[in-house]
């Protein structure tokens, strides 16, 4: 294959690091962590020597698990000039097959603010070219946060979509709090009683169960680790069902309302569009098609999960409303 000629012309230090990102039958070692969702479909995450003390981290945060399991997909980082070179050598692969076994052409990129993505049509897997730098800094962060529109991507076509939204629990039953940023997610999770469980208050994975039932993933807050501010940990792979959604509102008086099919696919594509799309950079016809997709699975789970829409007030109980519209026991 010319593919595998052009590769024994490139430095030792370059094809060692491009055969142990993309696989070989020699057996190197390669760092991987694992992220199963609703207990069926399985992440790999792997990268190479200059993304593997990125990825450790970005394993910790999320509480990803390091032991071998069967996947699905693959999600591979990589420094931007190991991809040029990878993808140069395989441009002109004339072969049925390339020296990692994965398409030499038809690529489909999502550009980010310091990530892209390349897909393809004919495989599950998913490599993000990204700068490697300073493990500790503020921008680590921020890519740890455009990594996860790895696992969007890969979630969209399974009917998958993440929430801007709070994910709280009690007795086994899941809630998503949804609302703008500044609607008080956040605030009203803190003020729940010990009775309710928070996952988490920022951003939620809603991934498709059997029998038509939806599961919430909690995703780490990243805002609260900038700077350094944070050693928090989320258990990503821990999930709980949604048995409702509710759509938060600032207001005198506490009051939940039950929100039609329509409006509930409305609201939940919006907070699903804002997280889909952000650090986005495309050009408007990708967006729309984005948008697109999401609010079609928005509105199967409109169809399948209750919405409300939840009034609270400065002072009140107003997870009592929410007890009510779950016929749970009341909080005393």
């Amino acid at each position: 294959m010319r593919s595998i000629r052009v590769l024994a012309l490139l430095p030792l230090s370059r094809k060692i690091r491009i055969i142990r990102l993309f696989g070989n039958s020699q057996g190197i070692v390669q760092l991987s962590y694992y992220l199963t969702l609703a207990g069926t479909f399985t992440i790999r995450f792997s990268g190479t020597p200059e993304t593997d003390e990125w990825l450790g981290k970005f394993a910790k945060i999320m509480r990803l698990e390091s032991s071998a399991k069967e996947h699905l997909s693959d999600v591979r980082f990589f420094p931007t000039s190991i991809w040029t070179c990878w993808h140069k050598t395989l441009s002109i692969c004339q072969g049925p097959q390339s020296v990692s076994l994965l398409p030499a052409d038809s690529w489909q990129t999502k550009q980010f603010s310091f990530i892209r993505v390349w897909h393809h049509q004919g495989i599950d897997d998913i490599c993000c070219e990204m700068e490697t730098g300073d493990c500790g800094s503020d921008l680590s962060i921020i890519m740890m946060a455009e990594a996860l529109h790895a696992v969007y991507l890969l979630l969209r076509d399974k009917g998958g979509f993440p929430v801007h939204a709070a994910l709280v629990e009690r007795e086994g039953m899941g809630v998503l709090l949804v609302g703008a940023s500044g609607v008080g997610k956040s605030t009203c999770s803190q003020r729940l009683p010990n009775s309710w469980n928070v996952l988490g208050d920022d951003l939620v994975l809603a991934v498709p169960g059997s029998t038509n039932a939806y599961l919430g993933h909690p995703l780490p807050t990243w805002s609260q680790l900038l700077s350094q501010s944070s050693t928090r940990t989320w258990n990503v792979q821990s999930c709980v069902p949604i048995v409702a959604v509710m759509v938060l509102e600032q207001a005198e008086e506490d009051e939940i309302i039950p929100l039609g099919q329509s409006r509930a696919a409305m609201r939940i594509a919006h907070s699903a569009s804002y997280v889909s799309l952000l650090g986005l950079v495309e050009p408007p016809e990708t967006v729309a098609s984005i948008r697109r997709s999401v609010f079609n699975n928005a509105a199967r789970m409109a169809k399948s999960v209750p919405a409300f829409v939840l009034r609270c007030s400065l002072h009140g109980k107003f997870w009592r409303k929410m007890e009510e519209a779950l016929k749970l026991p009341p909080t005393i």
